[in-house]
């Protein structure tokens, strides 16, 4: 109140009212503005918002609103205008004219921008449900080999890591819960510590995949069955939803999807750590930073963590398959290890007629939360499914 009163002081009545309206015109103004603006994000064109926000920008920037402006600072009385465009803002006050022209041509430059833009953000159209996009990173498959599992349909791409790789800084820990891995050979960490390289390969040679499945050459996938969930997921997803599934375990070294059982990733998932280059800075810390020592399923978890996705286990998918009796059922989406090439043809047949049709989206979804046993290791396991 102080500070109306000293800005008032001098002034007639005539003069004061006539600067609060133009004072409350560009308040008008401005929030029309930011709310056509943000009408357009929401909505888009064909609402018929940017033309609204294109016919304002006219309007402001080349005087045809009539209305009355004086110089804040001059203490004469209010002079009529009879436009209010750029040249009459603030008369006599050369830079604050120069500074609202130049704001008044970038704003109207970037909508220009964002209206020629594709905006693939917002998209919401979800793929055709019968051509739903799968690829494959194998590790381990040679190349030019193909799995028994797959079509000529199926896109893969082999991951045949180098078998040297930097020596681990002293500053990079080991973990007991390497178990007998904490002796492997030179080559097997490589293979390890490269793997998110490969991962970033991946979304450059396939960026518009709506799903990443990352799995092993001794990894048995059951596409068809794949297919149905992956259709039913993007039923019941919204679009805006990540997903890291597959068969959980919880050690002392955090939770994490074991990738020889499989590992489904939604694409958008992948691509979000890939367009931030997290993707790039966990692969650094993993081939000769701190963590060196990681397994590559273990940096997979801790990097997705990093932009709050966490893993969700499903029984679907089975990384001890030959340790458990019956769980590597017809409903399954992969199961490992089968190591000799005969005995993944045998599963491969087992489960070739089996029938995807009463699959519900259910049964696609991932196990809710603390229902799934993630302390269990020999099999992936829901509590509250059959």
């Amino acid at each position: 109140m102080l500070a109306v009163a000293v800005w008032a002081a001098g002034r007639s009545d005539a003069e004061v009212a006539t600067m609060a309206l133009s004072r409350a015109r560009i308040a008008v103004f401005s929030v029309a503005a930011i709310s056509l603006t943000l009408v357009w994000l929401f909505v888009g064109e064909r609402e018929g918002a940017l033309p609204m926000l294109g016919s304002f920008v006219d309007t402001f920037s080349s005087a045809n609103l009539t209305a009355t402006m004086t110089n804040s600072t001059s203490s004469s009385p209010a002079k009529e205008s009879p436009a209010w465009g750029i040249e009459e803002l603030w008369e006599g006050n050369t830079s604050r004219q120069k500074s609202l022209a130049a704001q008044s041509a970038v704003l109207a430059k970037n909508l220009q921008k964002m209206h020629q833009a594709p905006r693939e953000w917002l998209q919401t159209e979800r793929p055709d449900p019968k051509q739903i996009s799968v690829v494959y990173l194998l590790l381990g498959l040679a190349t030019g080999e193909r799995p028994v599992w797959a079509s000529d349909a199926d896109i893969f791409m082999p991951f045949n890591p180098p078998k040297t790789c930097p020596t681990c800084p002293a500053s990079a820990l080991k973990f007991d819960s390497s178990h007998e891995y904490s002796n492997a050979p030179k080559a097997w960490w490589c293979a390890q510590r490269y793997y998110m390289e490969a991962l970033e390969r991946l979304t450059i040679q396939h960026p518009s995949a709506n799903w990443y499945f990352l799995a092993d050459a001794d990894t048995v996938v059951f596409p068809h069955v794949l297919q149905s969930m992956m259709r039913l997921l993007d039923l019941v997803l919204v679009d805006t939803e990540d997903l890291y599934m597959g068969h959980g375990r919880d050690l002392a070294i955090g939770r994490f999807i074991m990738s020889g059982g499989g590992v489904l990733l939604r694409g958008r998932t992948l691509r979000r750590l890939a367009g931030s280059r997290k993707l790039r800075d966990c692969g650094r810390r993993h081939l000769n930073g701190t963590w060196c020592w990681r397994h590559l399923d273990w940096v997979i978890a801790d990097c997705l963590r990093e932009v709050d996705i966490h893993p969700r286990g499903h029984p679907a998918f089975q990384q001890f398959a030959t340790k458990c009796s019956g769980c590597c059922r017809s409903d399954s989406v992969a199961c490992h290890p089968y190591k000799v090439k005969a005995d993944q043809e045998k599963v491969v047949e087992k489960h070739s007629s089996a029938d995807t049709s009463q699959l519900t989206a259910d049964w696609a979804m991932p196990c809710n939360g603390e229902e799934y046993r993630w302390m269990q290791s020999k099999q992936s396991i829901c509590s509250s499914r059959k």
